[in-house]
């Protein structure tokens, strides 16, 4: 348990400086909390940079390790430099939202270390297994994770969705287990993404009322405690956590919708766009759903961020997201 929770905290607290500076290069007026979520989007959106054709030229996890970890030293160490030359922008929480947040936190990841009764067997055991044949064969993508003989043939394109390999790489550095990693480790640092967001879509739809966005995030955590399903968003949080098809629900698709609220709120910024467009590349290359589900999100939001505020650089701003989203289904039709 103490290593788990080491583990946790020094990828949450990894994610959390990331996000800061990451947020202060760009200029970007946020609060605490959405720190992390930034740091996170950034950290996947590199290894996935790096993984995929590392992967496809068939190197080991060992290596990929190895690169990933020097790649992540040498760019928080430029991005820091550059991001102490710009001016600190920070909104700080109060008692009362730092009180509110970590009790809402902790009880929901409370239930998840006390809950180990998924209800999605088929797709857990085959995001598990990937991982475990992963650090087995010290391979990506070359063996069947139920029989474990070697794929007769390769799919290069399955490179493109790297969240198991992402996993197995974590799993690789800190020597832990899959199951533990999945249904401890990732599953809590989902839950930590998954209402920092909310509380910041909250925000913006409240005008900024700190108090009542505090009211609203305790009740959406009693809908999500004592309403949720299988195939609803909360069971995706608590049934289905840890799966790429959980984190795109319940952190990429939240997180692109405040992204547009906050380019529809004020006058759209060019860090706003780029993690906006951060967050589709992510979403993207951990799920094929996404392939399929971000365009869609990205036309009904960008619809009504056209009317809000037509311009002719929004409209291209908004054809630029979807670039990378013809790709991957280009890639998954090949």
């Amino acid at each position: 348990m103490l290593k788990v929770l080491v583990v946790l905290a020094f990828l949450l607290g990894l994610y959390f400086v990331i996000g800061q500076l990451m947020c202060r290069r760009l200029q970007l007026d946020c609060n605490l909390t959405l720190f992390p979520v930034v740091g996170y989007i950034v950290c996947m959106v590199l290894f996935q940079v790096i993984a995929i054709p590392l992967m496809i030229v068939n190197a080991s996890v060992t290596l990929v390790s190895g690169i990933f970890l020097v790649t992540l030293l040498i760019f928080i160490l430029l991005l820091g430099k550059v991001a102490y030359k710009k001016e600190k922008i920070v909104i700080k929480l109060d008692k009362a939202e730092l009180l509110v947040i970590s009790v809402v936190i902790l009880l929901q990841c409370g239930l998840l270390f006390i809950n180990m009764c998924y209800g999605s067997a088929w797709d857990n055991c085959q995001y598990v297994g990937e991982i475990s044949t992963s650090l087995f064969t010290n391979t990506f993508k070359r063996y069947d994770p139920y029989t474990g003989k070697v794929l007769e043939t390769f799919r290069w394109q399955d490179c493109f969705w790297f969240y198991e390999a992402h996993s197995a790489v974590i799993c690789k550095i800190f020597s832990v287990h899959p199951l533990i990693y999945v249904h401890r480790i990732l599953a809590n640092i989902e839950i930590v993404l998954a209402n920092a967001i909310t509380y910041n879509i909250l925000l913006v739809l409240l005008k900024g009322k700190r108090r009542t966005a505090l009211v609203a995030l305790i009740g959406t955590m009693i809908i999500n405690l004592f309403a949720y399903s299988l195939y609803s968003w909360s069971g995706f949080m608590f049934i289905r956590t840890g799966e790429a098809k959980s984190m795109l629900a319940v952190v990429i698709i939240p997180l692109l919708i405040f992204w547009f609220l906050k380019i529809a709120e004020i006058q759209p910024n060019r860090g706003g766009w780029i993690l906006l467009i951060l967050s589709i590349l992510m979403g993207l290359g951990i799920s094929k759903s996404g392939s399929f589900l971000i365009p869609l999100i990205i036309c009904c939001q960008g619809i009504w961020v056209l009317l809000r505020n037509w311009k002719w650089g929004v409209l291209i701003s908004l054809c630029t997201c979807m670039i990378p989203c013809i790709i991957y289904v280009l890639i998954q039709m090949v």
